[in-house]
């Protein structure tokens, strides 16, 4: 049986002074860097005054260790550009970068977003959500890929050899 290793990602609660927001959460990653956290709970949604893989490459080139842990929702961002965000941070800064997946945001925002699918379809798209990411993450190869929610041909975001 091998050893899990507990990581902790500590947050700060959202702020609508921008300035202030952003000075929060670094504070918080520095404080991460000094105690040995693996990072920062970076959040998503349309009440976030910074995108959260803004402050997330803001984070990696201020601090040494720190590795933030981003929400991601299908909602936001289609799979090939995580993969291709992951993969080039993993390139630049030589560090991880943790994903929070996620399917809900306020339910206004999922309205004026345009967002008609049920609670289990939000789940079965953030399935094959994820099961792109990690193929684009993991393969040398294109990859391809349909299914309910997603299509793609030979799409290569990231690695190589």
């Amino acid at each position: 049986m091998s050893k899990t290793k507990l990581r902790v990602f500590p947050a700060i609660s959202r702020n609508i002074d921008s300035a202030r927001y952003i000075d929060e959460l670094m504070r918080a990653a520095r404080f991460s860097d000094r105690n040995g956290f693996a990072g920062i709970l970076l959040f998503a949604g349309n009440d976030t005054l910074v995108e959260p893989w803004s402050i997330a490459q803001h984070i990696l080139a201020h601090t040494a260790e720190s590795s933030p842990l981003i929400a991601v929702n299908p909602i936001y961002m289609h799979p090939f550009t995580v993969a291709k965000f992951v993969s080039s941070f993993a390139l630049l800064y030589h560090r991880k970068v943790y994903l929070n997946m996620i399917t809900g945001t306020a339910t206004s925002d999922l309205q004026g977003l345009g967002e008609q699918r049920s609670h289990q379809d939000r789940y079965s798209r953030l399935g094959e959500f994820i099961h792109i990411v990690r193929q684009l993450l993991a393969s040398t190869r294109p990859v391809t890929f349909n299914g309910k929610f997603y299509a793609s041909s030979y799409a290569r975001a990231c690695r190589r050899r």
